[in-house]
C-alpha cells in the first residue's frame, strides 16, 4: 500500500511477494489501504537563558505528517501571551500579526512520513510580573494533497484556534515535544501516550519587573560617643539580613555600602558627633534593585565629670608683689587640681578660668578677694563650671621700732 507497486496495471508477475517494484508486480491484485490524515507539531527552543525587555527568543514549529496522505496549505496559529510581541526579525515576515494570535501557512506538500518547520522569534514587550513564559502553537486548520479539507478528519487530533481544548500539552513534562498522543487525555495534563499531538508548548524564563524584597534591616539608632558601634548583620543569614525575590531561587545579590562622616582629628567635634549610613541593595537576576538603609547618628552630649573642686584660699597680706604672687600660684595649683582629676567620657577636656588679679576687691590696704570660675570644656562644647575664691586678709598688729 502506498508504494509505487501500489495500482499499478502493468507488471510482469514475476517479483517477489508483497515488494514495492511496480515492472514485476502481479496486477490481477491490488489491496486498498485505509486512508489515514494524521498531523503532529511540536515546539522547540535552543534558548536556555532569562529572556529580557526586547531580546528575542526563537522558536522552531515541525509539523510531521505521520498520516498516509500528502498534506499541503497547513495553517498554523501562535498563542502569544500579552506583554510579547513578535520581533523585527526578518525570519517574522510569513506571519500576520504581531501580538495576541498570529497565523502563517505551510503551503508546501508534506508527503506521508516527511516534515516541515517554521521559525518565530518573540520578545518580551514592557516589564512582566511573571518569571516565565509558556508559549504555545497549534495547527488550525489542513488541507490533503488534492486539495480537501481535512481539519476535522485528522486521526488523533482536532485541528483548530482554540489553546484551551487541547489534551495533554504540559510543558517540561512527558507529555511537551510528544507527537504520537492518542489525544484522548486531560486538557493540559502530562501524560505523552493521550497527548493531543497537533498543539505544543514551549516555556521560557524571562525577566520580571518586580524588585526584591530585604528582611531584617536595623532600625535607625542614636548613640553616645563612647558607645561601640554595632556591627552589621550578615548577609543572608536568617538571623541577620536576608534578600529574596519573585523569581530568583537562589539567594538574590544583597550588598553593603557604609558611608561615614566621621572626621579624622580628635580636637574636633566630628570625631565625635557624626552619622553612618548603611544602604543595603538588593539586585536580582533581572537587574531589578530594592534598597533599606539604616542611620547610625553618633553623639557627644555628655557633660565633663570631676572628682575634686577648685580650693578657697585665705591668705595674709604679704605686700602688693607678694600678694599677687601668691594668688597666681593658687590659681595655677587648682587649674593642675582639676586636669588630675577632670574627665570625659570620649574628647580631650580644655580646663580655664577667669583668674584676673586686677579683679582683687578694693578694701582696707592690700586686702581684698577675687571669685574665680574654672571651666571643664569637651572637644564638643559640653563643659561644667566651679567656682573659688581667693581672699588676702591682714590680721597682724603693726609693730613699732
Amino acid at each position: 500500500i502506498n508504494t509505487p507497486s501500489d495500482n499499478v496495471t502493468g507488471g510482469d508477475g514475476t517479483g517477489t511477494p508483497g515488494d514495492e517494484n511496480p515492472a514485476t508486480d502481479e496486477d490481477d491484485a491490488d489491496p486498498a489501504g485505509a486512508v489515514i490524515f494524521d498531523l503532529a507539531l511540536a515546539k522547540t527552543t535552543d534558548f536556555t537563558g532569562i529572556a529580557g525587555v526586547g531580546e528575542g527568543v526563537l522558536f522552531t514549529i515541525t509539523v510531521t505528517n505521520q498520516g498516509n496522505l500528502p498534506a499541503q496549505n497547513i495553517q498554523i496559529v501562535e498563542y502569544i501571551p500579552e506583554g510579547f510581541e513578535l520581533t523585527g526579525n526578518p525570519i517574522n515576515n510569513i506571519w500576520s500579526g504581531t501580538t495576541g494570535d498570529v497565523t502563517t501557512t505551510i503551503a508546501q506538500t508534506i508527503p506521508a512520513g516527511e516534515t516541515a518547520e517554521v521559525q518565530v522569534m518573540i520578545a518580551l514587550t514592557s516589564g512582566f510580573a511573571a518569571c516565565e513564559m509558556v508559549n504555545m502553537a497549534e495547527i488550525a486548520a489542513a488541507f490533503d494533497g488534492a486539495g480537501n479539507d481535512r481539519s476535522d478528519d485528522d486521526k488523533d487530533s482536532q485541528a483548530d484556534s482554540n489553546m484551551s481544548n487541547d489534551a495533554g500539552g504540559q510543558p517540561d513534562s512527558p507529555a511537551d515535544d510528544f507527537i504520537d498522543g492518542d489525544g484522548t487525555g486531560a486538557i493540559g495534563d502530562g501524560v505523552a501516550a493521550t497527548d493531543e499531538d497537533d498543539k505544543d508548548s514551549e516555556r521560557v524564563e524571562v525577566c520580571d519587573d518586580v524588585v526584591p524584597t530585604i528582611a531584617g534591616t536595623p532600625a535607625d539608632i542614636t548613640i553616645d560617643c563612647e558607645i561601640t558601634i554595632p556591627t552589621a548583620p550578615v548577609i543572608n543569614d536568617v538571623n541577620g539580613i536576608m534578600a529574596d525575590d519573585l523569581c530568583d531561587e537562589d539567594a538574590t545579590d544583597l550588598v553593603l555600602e557604609e558611608t561615614s562622616t566621621k572626621g579624622t582629628d580628635n580636637n574636633d567635634c566630628t570625631f565625635y558627633n557624626y552619622e553612618i549610613t548603611r544602604v543595603w541593595t538588593a539586585t536580582d537576576d533581572c537587574n531589578n534593585t530594592f534598597q533599606t538603609t539604616q542611620v547610625i547618628t553618633v553623639q557627644d552630649t555628655t557633660k565633663p565629670v570631676l572628682t575634686c573642686n577648685p580650693e578657697d584660699l585665705t591668705f595674709e597680706c604679704a605686700g602688693l608683689a607678694g600678694n599677687e604672687g601668691r594668688a597666681n600660684i593658687w590659681n595655677q595649683n587648682n587649674l593642675d587640681a582639676l586636669t588630675a582629676c577632670a574627665s570625659d567620657n570620649c574628647s580631650p577636656l580644655t580646663i580655664t578660668s577667669d583668674f584676673d588679679f586686677d579683679n582683687l576687691s578694693d578694701e582696707c590696704g592690700l586686702t581684698g578677694s577675687i571669685e574665680v570660675t574654672y571651666r571643664i570644656e569637651d572637644v564638643c562644647g559640653n563643659f561644667i563650671t566651679r567656682q573659688a575664691t581667693f581672699t588676702i586678709e591682714d590680721t597682724t598688729n603693726p609693730t613699732l621700732d
